[in-house]
């Protein structure tokens, strides 16, 4: 991203984007909250969070076993 290589780095990382998008969506949950009303834009079962960091977890291994996956270098 130093570069401004946006694709190549969501490809070396999707995590980055993710993370992102999950404050950014925490950020809005706090300013709608300030406003009075309670939303939640984010599921709060932890069998959810469970399942995105196993998912996560399973990409990073599995791009290592299959190049195509992997870091552009």
């Amino acid at each position: 991203m130093l570069h401004l290589h946006f694709i190549t780095a969501l490809r070396d990382n999707p995590a980055m984007p993710f993370l992102a998008f999950l404050l950014f969506m925490l950020y809005l949950e706090t300013v709608i909250g300030i406003s009075g009303k309670e939303v939640k834009l984010l599921p709060r079962k932890t069998a959810v969070w469970v399942t995105v960091i196993v998912a996560f977890g399973v990409f990073y291994v599995v791009r290592n076993i299959f190049p195509v996956l992997g870091p552009v270098s």
